[in-house]
């Protein structure tokens, strides 16, 4: 071995003290992992260089790590120089980490109800998976937040991204408002301990520009998609509007929803691509302001 391999080895032990493998064993040495959190911790150092690699993290970045588990991702974000800030809800997970990373920044308390640091703008984090589509909604509302790493269900990410006609659903086409959707490496269960019984799949979401009429568009597209089953143009009749703040004009609803000539009324919400709901969105406006003018 020549002295600068040897120095290089050297400093990648200073630098990753521990393997994915031990962290996640010292920790289940202090208990096991609670199915109820959905803790399963990844293992796999190559998915963890793959997920640091994809948050492409500078030292100005404020990183929030949401769910770190026994640290695996949270060593090499640590490493990356960034600031990082963790927030973890299993009491003895804080212990754990307190131990081994004693200058992480991190908050013992449930992350879907701490105030995130306006000074966070990116996150990183393999998260438990039955909080993905409440989380996703708290980061839109957090507009300091401009991207996010983020390990999900494989059948959540295609359902986010809209893969396919079959997975459209309310929870990707109301995301697009806010973010690019990326889909990256899939994650096989053999990969966590213990292991999942689904496949798992890395995200990438960066922060896009709000489309005009945002508010509309968003409640269309939630009120629409829960009755998914029948037509829009029945959906909205019935709804009188009552899903928007229309103030005096609501009684000019069902009028509005009948004047309005789109092939898109008679159409379900699944049919419609995610321009088609901002020019509906667009021709509603019109509309209105064209009664209001009557």
């Amino acid at each position: 071995m020549t002295k600068i391999s040897k120095t290089n080895e050297v400093l990648n032990t200073l630098l990753m003290p521990y393997l994915a493998r031990d962290l996640v064993d010292r920790l289940q040495s202090s208990q096991p992992p609670n199915k109820q959190l959905g803790q399963h911790f990844l293992i796999n150092e190559g998915v963890l260089d793959s997920i640091i690699a994809n948050a492409q993290l500078q030292i100005e970045d404020h990183i929030l790590e949401i769910g770190p588990g026994p640290g695996v991702l949270t060593q090499r974000l640590m490493q990356s120089g960034a600031t990082v800030s963790a927030i973890e809800i299993d009491a003895v997970i804080c212990d754990h980490l307190r131990r081994e990373f004693p200058t992480l920044n991190l908050t013992h308390r449930d992350a879907l109800i701490d105030d995130w640091s306006e000074e966070v703008n990116a996150i990183v984090a393999n998260i438990p998976y039955q909080i993905s589509s409440p989380l996703i909604e708290k980061m839109t509302h957090h507009y300091h937040v401009k991207r996010a790493v983020i390990m999900v269900q494989e059948e959540f990410a295609h359902r986010l991204n809209q893969t396919t006609y079959s997975d459209r659903c309310s929870l990707g086409m109301v995301a697009r408002l806010d973010w690019k959707i990326e889909l990256a490496q899939k994650v096989p269960p053999h990969f966590f301990s213990p292991q999942p019984k689904v496949q798992s799949r890395i995200v990438l979401l960066s922060r896009t520009p709000r489309p005009e009429h945002w508010k509309l568009i968003r409640e269309l597209i939630q009120h629409t998609y829960g009755q998914r089953r029948k037509k829009i143009r029945n959906t909205l009749r019935k709804s009188g509007g009552k899903f928007l703040n229309l103030g005096p004009w609501k009684h000019e609803w069902n009028n509005l929803v009948q004047s309005i000539e789109n092939k898109w009324m008679d159409a379900r919400p699944e049919e419609l691509e995610f321009d088609d709901w901002c020019d509906f969105a667009t021709r509603i406006i019109h509309h209105y302001h064209r009664c209001i003018d009557i």
